[in-house]
């Protein structure tokens, strides 16, 4: 059973969110996931932005349902605005890492290569997971570029396979975090796919996974999808550590998307305090 209402209209897009997906076991009907979408509306002739109708709510419930779809568009540009590309970690993620740096390395040595990785660990970059796929015409959607329903499910498939590998458990996913299509993928393209495992915590593993269209002439890649997956195996998980500076930013970006997942954090750039 699905029930889905539409929340919100701006002035180009359309938030549309499907409250429950449901399905009956056992006579009783069990909640399976909850998901919100948010579709730009195109103009067909010259493939730009088309206007909407706008939405006025008048019942309590439908004003607060409207308000639901300006949060979730506040979050999204929160999480641009607050990227770790933009803005420095907070205070407390900066000592994380340099936690991180002085359990790894030999400060009486003064030794500042990550030499000492804890048993039981594994570092970041060798969770990493690659696949390249050619995009055939039968992928295509209405306007003659390749199904974004297509991306999602090969970058899926690609993590769950990081989560499986690093884990040696047949996990759940448990939650997928906003996706943003930043440009079409022709049809004929080469998608490469880069998928791994930047944070862990107990039977919880955080996996990015990025599409690209490689050009073999130039041999360059056009970043098309990010995608934040969260699984969960039946048991503990082995530990992912950073060991560049760059997966460090990796970690805490994974952290994040986590700690939202959990509830710990309730917006992407939330200030932490630490505790003494």
């Amino acid at each position: 059973m699905n029930c889905c209402q539409l929340i919100a209209v701006h002035y180009t897009s359309v938030s549309f969110q499907i409250i429950h997906v449901d399905q009956l076991q056992g006579g009783a009907w069990k909640k399976v996931t909850t998901a919100v979408f948010v579709f730009v509306a195109r103009d067909p002739l010259n493939q730009g932005p088309a206007l909407v109708n706008r939405l006025v709510p008048h019942t309590e419930e439908e004003k607060a349902i409207f308000e639901q779809g300006v949060r979730n568009k506040l979050a999204r540009k929160i999480v641009k605005e607050e990227s770790l590309f933009r803005q420095p970690p907070n205070e407390t993620e900066k000592s994380l890492v340099h936690d991180l740096f002085l359990s790894m390395s030999n400060p009486e040595q003064h030794e500042f290569a990550p030499k000492r990785k804890p048993a039981g660990s594994r570092w970041i970059s060798d969770t990493k997971i690659k696949n390249i796929i050619m995009c055939h015409p039968e992928h295509r959607n209405r306007f003659g570029k390749v199904f974004g329903g297509f991306i999602m499910r090969k970058a899926i498939e690609l993590a769950w396979t990081s989560a499986y590998v690093h884990s040696g458990q047949r996990c759940d996913i448990q939650h997928i975090d906003d996706v943003i299509f930043t440009r079409p993928v022709e049809v004929g393209s080469l998608l490469y796919l880069n998928s791994q495992v930047v944070y862990t915590e107990d039977n919880h593993m955080q996996v990015s996974t990025k599409a690209s269209m490689m050009d073999p002439v130039t041999n360059t890649l056009n970043l098309t999808n990010i995608f934040h997956f969260t699984f969960a195996a039946d048991a503990a998980v082995p530990r992912v550590l950073p060991c560049t500076y760059h997966e460090a930013m990796m970690y805490l970006d994974g952290r994040r998307h986590h700690q939202l997942v959990t509830g710990e954090r309730r917006y992407y750039g939330q200030q932490e305090v630490r505790e003494v």
